[in-house]
């Protein structure tokens, strides 16, 4: 995973480098990791958020918890600004990871066609993803698996400095959300 983290930092530089170029100001220097929490036991819209950092907090949820194997799960996020702080999104989302049974997942192709907008310190909803595997890929580019058995997730997204005058990138992650896949 320090691989695909290296390789998005190197993007965030060029990124934040062509912001430079056109009057906007701060590089990265460097990015926090949060620790793992437990597992949210009732899925649904209204369980708690995952830890606040900076006054965010990222809410993820599935539409159900129990899934057949050929039904692909689909789930549901919202980062929400819940109290005071410096840092914001990209809007729309880059810098986002699944985390799926304690490994990150990046999105496939993700931020190829499109750049997001300066960081906004206001609330995203209506994020949605599902698990289908060949949209993402770990650190060394193998898909996601989606086996029978219990499963957690949870989303990672990235936070930048709003006024662009700090250097900061912090990791924001979501609560962790428990699913089953029926073998059969």
């Amino acid at each position: 995973m320090r691989k695909k983290i290296g390789n998005l930092y190197r993007e965030l530089l060029l990124f934040l480098a062509i912001l430079g170029m056109t009057g906007c100001h701060g590089m990265p220097t460097g990015m926090e990791r949060l620790p793992t929490h437990r597992a949210v036991s009732k899925v649904d819209a209204s369980s708690p958020g995952g830890q606040v950092v900076d006054g965010l907090q990222v809410h993820l949820w599935t539409e159900k918890q129990d899934w057949v194997r050929a039904e692909i799960p689909v789930f549901k996020a919202d980062a929400l600004v819940v109290g005071p702080g410096r840092l914001g999104f990209l809007d729309p989302p880059m810098g986002v990871f699944l985390e799926y049974d304690g490994v990150e997942y990046g999105v496939v192709g993700a931020g190829a066609l499109s750049m997001g907008g300066p960081p906004v310190r206001g609330s995203i909803y209506g994020l949605s993803g599902n698990l289908e595997g060949d949209r993402y890929e770990d650190s060394e580019g193998a898909p996601l698996i989606l086996g029978p058995g219990e499963h957690t997730l949870r989303l990672v997204m990235l936070a930048y400095p709003v006024d662009r005058q700090t250097s900061d990138l912090t990791f924001v992650y979501s609560n962790e959300v428990g699913i089953a896949v029926a073998a059969d």
